[in-house]
């Protein structure tokens, strides 16, 4: 899967500047997105890996509740 996240890093990174971003290898067939420790997109749950437009609105929807 390290394709794909790399994909979504960088334009997690790109739209967010002030993002940090990391990945690890989990469990087998997991792709899972955590902000702050809270899961926020699993494809185990999905049977999917999220869209691009996906990611960025669950980090700008996350960005806004951290601020506020």
């Amino acid at each position: 899967y390290e394709p794909r996240y790399q994909e979504l890093a960088q334009v997690v990174s790109a739209e967010f500047t002030d993002a940090e971003v990391s990945g690890f290898v989990g469990r087998a067939g997991s792709f899972e997105i955590e902000i702050n420790g809270q899961l926020v997109f699993s494809k185990l749950e999905t049977s999917g890996f999220p869209y691009e437009d996906d990611v960025s609105t669950v980090v700008h929807v996350w960005s806004l509740f951290i601020l506020c």
